[in-house]
C-alpha cells in the first residue's frame, strides 16, 4: 500500500536526477529502508551497550592480575 508524499528538494537536483532517468519515489523508498535499518540497529548495538550482563571473565574479588615475566 502506497502513500502520497509532499517533499521539498533542490530543484536542480530533481532536474538532474530526471535527466539521469532515477524513479526519485523507489530512490526516496529505498533509501529510506536502509536508513530506518541502520537507526534500528545502531538501537540495538546502544541497549546491549547500557545493558552488558555479568562480567563472565572476572576472577575472584580482591585478586589483581599479575604481570606477566620478562
Amino acid at each position: 500500500m502506497k502513500q502520497n508524499l509532499t517533499l521539498y528538494v533542490d530543484k536542480n537536483l530533481v532536474k538532474e536526477a530526471k535527466e539521469m532517468g532515477i524513479n526519485l519515489s523507489a530512490f526516496f523508498e529505498i533509501k529510506l529502508r536502509e536508513y530506518l535499518a541502520l537507526i534500528k540497529s545502531k538501537r540495538e548495538l546502544e541497549t546491549i551497550s547500557a545493558c552488558p550482563g555479568p562480567d563472565l571473565n572476572r576472577g575472584p574479588r580482591g585478586l589483581q592480575p599479575r604481570a606477566l615475566p620478562d
